[in-house]
């Protein structure tokens, strides 16, 4: 539910100084906590 939210915070956001940068760590970050859950249910 927050990795929606946050995506869709993003969404609304407007294009300024930065942007590009933060929206990438943002994805990347989302992307690294897909693979973390996808890594602790190939564990379990």
């Amino acid at each position: 539910m927050k990795i929606l939210k946050l995506l869709q915070l993003f969404k609304n956001l407007k294009p300024c100084a930065g942007y590009t940068t933060k929206k990438k760590y943002v994805e990347t970050r989302i992307q690294n906590k897909l693979t973390n859950l996808q890594l602790i249910r190939l564990n379990n």
